[in-house]
């Protein structure tokens, strides 16, 4: 978890009382996806097929081992831990949903070479404390001038987060954090819920090594978030439900950082009182870039949606408020005994992504 940049956030507040439990949902299998989800997942190569106990896992995979990690048909009770591997895929299950989650995270892939794809997960955190849903992170020996480092590919594909509340420290839960090099994030058809943060991708997020020069130069090749829609709890008092880039704060961007972010049908809901303008995405009206006088952002006349200027190559709008037809993941459509749709398109790839701009993606 990362300590964010605090001259961009503003003063903690006590945290609130835990609210009461969730309501019983339905399994995954008696509410079906009813429309495709964007991207199929990578092909993989003589898979290793690990079924994950109902206490966790914390396994280590050679660095040219394709692994499919199966989830109980009952919620996992600690965190999925991955270090090595290529590509790695989950697809469908539970973790989380009471009180007695043992670890920090939800699914952690360290020192992945090729993707994490997870699809039709749902990450329960809603009862715990300082947890993240998802994080990845590349394999980054410090001391190396990134020599040697891998930039995986993340898919979270028809999925429901909802995060851990905050106790005010510096442990900061996020849905999905990267802590380290990444080459590329695809979302499509995720809904989430934070008291924290949503989305953590910026350049700087790196947690401990690699040393500060390196750090802050590594950002991502390619973003796309589609038919996604992410609300703060009511007991949100800091934090950003999207930080995508520019993420050291009001100074501008350095590096690698920004890169092609390509947003179609994002949805962010805040709580009262507080408005695109401020505490609720990333870069944020006065953001600058390269000395320019006009900010990142730009708010259309209602201020119910907003788009950014062209030097902060974020394509696409995000829209303040629920989509018009409510979530695009709702309780008991990722889970247990989840039901895949099919795909509109095969993995991922940005010369991909660029040709296939319709198709299924503007579909409910």
């Amino acid at each position: 978890m990362l300590l964010v940049l605090a001259s961009a956030l503003l003063p903690a507040t006590a945290a609130q009382a835990m609210p009461s439990a969730p309501l019983e949902r339905a399994r995954a299998s008696e509410r079906p996806a009813l429309t495709l989800v964007r991207w199929a997942p990578p092909r993989l190569q003589r898979p290793l097929r690990v079924d994950v106990p109902v206490s966790g896992l914390d396994a280590y995979y050679a660095d040219d081992r394709d692994v499919i990690l199966d989830l109980p048909d009952v919620p996992v009770q600690g965190e999925v831990r991955t270090t090595g591997g290529d590509d790695i895929r989950v697809v469908g299950g539970r973790i989380g949903g009471g009180t007695s989650f043992k670890g920090e995270y939800g699914i952690v892939a360290r020192d992945l070479r090729g993707s994490l794809f997870v699809e039709g997960v749902e990450i329960d955190f809603s009862r715990v404390w300082d947890r993240d849903n998802i994080v990845a992170t590349g394999y980054a020996p410090g001391g190396t001038g990134r020599a040697g480092w891998s930039y995986p590919a993340v898919y979270i594909q028809n999925s429901r987060l909802l995060g851990a509340h905050w106790s005010g420290g510096p442990a900061h839960p996020d849905l999905y954090q990267k802590q380290g090099p990444q080459g590329a994030l695809f979302m499509d058809r995720v809904t989430g819920e934070a008291s924290y943060q949503g989305l953590m991708i910026g350049a700087t997020s790196f947690s401990g090594e690699p040393g500060p020069g390196e750090r802050h130069v590594d950002g991502m090749r390619y973003t796309e978030i589609r038919r996604t829609n992410l609300a703060h709890r009511a007991d949100h008092t800091i934090g950003y439900l999207a930080w995508l880039v520019w993420n050291d704060g009001s100074r501008g961007f350095e590096g690698d950082d920004p890169w092609p972010v390509v947003l179609n049908g994002f949805y962010l809901q805040p709580v009262p009182g507080q408005d695109l303008r401020r505490n609720l995405v990333w870069p944020r009206g006065g953001t600058r870039v390269a000395g320019q006088r006009r900010g990142a952002l730009i708010l259309a006349r209602d201020r119910r949606s907003a788009r950014w200027t062209r030097a902060s190559m974020i394509r696409g709008r995000v829209f303040q408020g629920d989509p018009p037809r409510g979530d695009f993941v709702p309780a008991g459509r990722a889970g247990l005994g989840y039901v895949r749709p099919g795909y509109c398109l095969r993995a991922a790839t940005r010369a991909r992504a660029k040709a296939a701009r319709g198709g299924c993606a503007g579909r409910r």
